[in-house]
């Protein structure tokens, strides 16, 4: 029996012991030492956006994935989604979230047959912004430079033209 009340008061006093030493780092290592305001980072003050119409030499936009490539670190954000709003040309368009950094941004025709991405790649380029007439010759990919939480609107990756 005094074996039984040793192990039962040993018990108790562990308990005692944890409770009280989570207690303390609870309220002493997780506080902040000061009383001032602590500004973590959202992901609004890390990402910014890039979005623009979507278009295809058709009488329909067919599925496609849209994406930013990284100029410098080649890292790629892509999206699939289309976003119907009259902001945008055939009132289609895209939305991605990138860091900040400068990017070239490109569509990708989805082959509805076999479920897979086409190889030709559609950029946002000098002959967009020309207005994709005859008169426009360059092709050149325009560099979108993004900010953290700023937005770049009309970066439309619609030259299917550059063969």
């Amino acid at each position: 029996m005094k074996k039984i009340i040793k192990l039962i008061t040993i018990l108790i006093i562990t308990i005692i012991i944890i409770f009280t030493f989570y207690n303390f780092l609870k309220t002493t290592t997780f506080q902040p030492s000061s009383t001032e305001n602590i500004d973590l980072p959202s992901s609004e003050n890390i990402l910014g956006t890039i979005e623009g119409s979507l278009g295809y030499p058709s009488d329909y936009i067919p599925e496609m994935k849209i994406c930013a490539e990284n100029i410098k670190t080649k890292e790629e954000f892509c999206s699939y989604e289309q976003i119907i709003d009259k902001k945008f040309n055939k009132e289609i368009g895209y939305r991605i979230e990138v860091p900040e950094g400068i990017y070239h941004v490109y569509s990708q025709l989805i082959n509805e047959k076999q479920k897979k991405l086409n190889e030709y790649k559609a950029y946002y380029s000098k002959f967009v912004t020309c207005g994709m007439s005859i008169e426009c010759k360059s092709h050149k990919k325009i560099e979108t430079k993004v900010e953290a939480g700023k937005t770049m609107s009309e970066i439309d990756p619609e030259d299917w033209y550059d063969y």
